[in-house]
């Protein structure tokens, strides 16, 4: 018995290991639990959570089974691999949807009401550090990039550690969060903000920790200009 829990522990471990969605999952699992702590959420919205979440994490891990099972039963390229291959990956996608809604249903309707006491609890309205703290948040990037090690070539504007992009966007998020105080404007602000650090990704223009060091800069530094001055 004990064997066979190691081997189940070995097998998630595995799939962190080596799937990047995995990873992600888990983390934004963790957010979400985090989050649920201040909501007081209902038996049901916590069964539902769960379910979501579990729902989402078992599919990848069917989907990261099935695929090293194709890999070896067809190691070469051959169009029955692909359809496989594609419809476990449709699974996760069809789980992670599952898990969207149910998080809409429970969090975003929760949220909305309490967003603006949130908002208003971490700042006060001063709309001109909005300008100031992008300033700052740009020379920052600069210094950064001026001073910092770069592991392969670069210029001001494309590559380089830390992403100004990534840093700029997402201290555009929290200026606009702070000052529309409105969860829905937030949301989308945040998802544009998200798709542009992919993008940056995609393209290899960065990587993945490149990008993460700018974003963290941008919501940091913005924060605590907020803070400290308004």
């Amino acid at each position: 018995m004990l064997e066979s829990f190691n081997s189940a522990i070995e097998g998630i471990l595995y799939v962190l290991k080596t799937q990047k969605n995995m990873r992600i999952h888990f983390i934004l699992a963790l957010g979400i639990l985090i989050t649920s702590l201040f909501l007081e959420l209902t038996k049901i919205e916590l069964i539902a959570l769960a379910f979501a979440i579990a729902f989402v994490v078992v599919s990848e891990v069917f989907n990261t089974a099935i695929e090293s099972s194709v890999d070896l039963f067809s190691p070469e390229l051959h169009q029955s691999a692909k359809i496989a291959k594609d419809i476990s990956a449709g699974a996760v996608f069809l789980s992670a949807v599952n898990a969207a809604v149910i998080g809409y249903l429970i969090f975003f309707t929760k949220l909305i009401t309490k967003f603006p006491a949130i908002v208003f609890r971490i700042r006060q309205d001063s709309p001109h550090l909005t300008f100031i703290s992008l300033s700052i948040v740009i020379l920052t990037v600069l210094i950064l990039k001026a001073t910092l090690p770069q592991k392969k070539p670069f210029t001001i504007i494309r590559g380089g550690m830390p992403s100004g992009h990534a840093a700029f966007a997402f201290a555009g998020w929290v200026a606009i969060t702070f000052l529309s105080k409105d969860l829905l404007i937030s949301a989308i602000t945040f998802l544009l903000s998200l798709l542009l650090c992919l993008s940056r990704i995609r393209q290899e223009v960065h990587n993945t920790k490149e990008v993460l060091m700018g974003a963290l800069l941008g919501i940091t530094a913005t924060v605590l200009i907020f803070q400290l001055f308004s």
